[in-house]
């Protein structure tokens, strides 16, 4: 991971910009709110997932016939083990109350060279926003859907076998205790 942060607009700069990762695969699952428009007509398969029931009505209409959406949490996944070449986590795993498990259940889903594309939000690198994190963090979880800003998630990755491309980046706009951000994919093993 590079040293120093890029600042972006939006997590990752241009939404579009994970769409040359997915470019090459065939079967993506995609367990944010992503726009559907910014991925290529080529793949074969798109699985949107939203456990929220509301929100995945909204989701159905936003995916305009393009995508297969199901009402799943990241940690149960109704798919076969093996069976995607390409899983994406936009700002998930920071709100899933086991992230643990829903690493766990991404491996399964992934097949052999399989990627998960991810922009997360991660703990702080400098003591003070670290610990400005940590004291906000239940106040800035009820407020923002269950987020966890401090969250460490590049450890978590690690944990469950994941071997991480990473680049830090600042989420530019947004309240400082949640700007750090990591950009990237990991591969299992």
């Amino acid at each position: 991971m590079a040293a120093a942060a890029e600042a972006v607009p939006f997590a990752g700069g241009d939404p579009s910009a994970m769409t040359w990762w997915a470019s090459s695969f065939a079967r993506i699952y995609d367990l944010s709110f992503r726009p559907v428009p910014h991925y290529p007509s080529e793949i074969s398969e798109l699985i949107l997932s939203e456990p929220d029931d509301a929100m995945c009505r909204r989701l159905v209409q936003r995916a305009d016939g393009r995508a297969t959406v199901v009402a799943a949490r990241a940690d149960e996944l109704p798919v076969a083990d093996a069976s995607l070449d390409t899983v994406v986590s936009t700002f998930v795993l920071c709100t899933v109350e086991e992230p643990e498990a829903a690493l766990r259940e991404i491996r399964r889903v992934l097949r052999p060279g399989g990627r998960l594309l991810l922009i997360e939000h991660v703990r702080a690198d400098t003591r003070w926003l670290a610990s400005l994190q940590r004291v906000l963090r239940r106040p800035w979880s009820r407020f923002a859907c269950g987020c966890r800003c401090d969250q460490p998630t590049v450890d978590l990755l690690r944990a469950s076998g994941f071997r991480a491309e990473l680049r830090p980046a600042r989420w530019r706009a947004m309240p400082p205790v949640v700007r750090p951000i990591v950009v990237g994919r990991a591969f299992v093993g």
